[in-house]
């Protein structure tokens, strides 16, 4: 018996179905076809992401003037790359 793992396009599931085995494939497929954007700034909006999401935790277990200003600071930069690449429905 063999196990295989499949990656799914989740950009536009009612629409879209493209799949492979191969996880860059399907990166590369949805940063061209869906968020057009280069595979380089996908990464980069996703390490922006885990940084504002790291940083509302912070702020969930420690909240204190340092913490909200990180918080703050991690989403204006997440924005910012939204906006400036078109990403969410923000456009510059």
């Amino acid at each position: 018996m063999r196990q295989v793992t499949m990656y799914l396009c989740n950009r536009d599931p009612a629409h879209c179905t493209f799949q492979s085995t191969d996880r860059d494939a399907v990166i590369q497929h949805e940063c061209g076809q869906h968020l057009h954007i280069s595979v380089y700034a996908y990464e980069q909006w996703k390490t922006l992401t885990r940084k504002a999401e790291s940083a509302g935790h912070a702020v969930g277990v420690c909240k204190n003037p340092e913490t909200d200003a990180a918080f703050d600071k991690a989403c204006q930069e997440l924005a910012d790359f939204e906006t400036a690449h078109g990403l969410n429905g923000l456009r510059p």
